[in-house]
């Protein structure tokens, strides 16, 4: 089976984005930035600018991470829902057919709660 990657552009990003960010080698990157930062601190005497610097890197990120994060969201329980909805679909079918009743899917309301 491949990969599943989303036709137009905004979410073909995303989809991109969130596996790099998500993956260890995301990850590494991440701590190697904040390494580089921290040791460019005393180069630059811990001024305003060197903590300037990672705020607004830290705060760009965050925002756009927000959009890419809810946007995987989306899609991944527009999916889900997709798949409920074809199980109900042939649940119905079965029901119909008198290859399964009623009886035989019910959950008792004790065990639900």
């Amino acid at each position: 089976m491949g990969k599943y990657i989303p036709d137009d552009a905004f979410r073909r990003i995303a989809w991109r984005t969130s596996h790099a960010v998500g993956s260890p080698s995301g990850f590494v990157v991440s701590v190697i930035i904040v390494m580089l930062w921290s040791l460019a601190g005393p180069a630059l005497g811990f001024s305003d600018t060197w903590q300037l610097i990672i705020n607004t890197i830290t705060s760009i990120v965050t925002f756009l991470m927000v959009f890419i994060i809810q946007s995987i969201q989306n899609r991944d329980s527009n999916m889900i829902h997709r798949q409920l909805n074809a199980i109900q679909n042939q649940l119905d079918t079965l029901t119909r057919q008198g290859l399964l009743t009623n009886k035989t899917c019910q959950c008792d309301k004790k065990d639900v709660g």
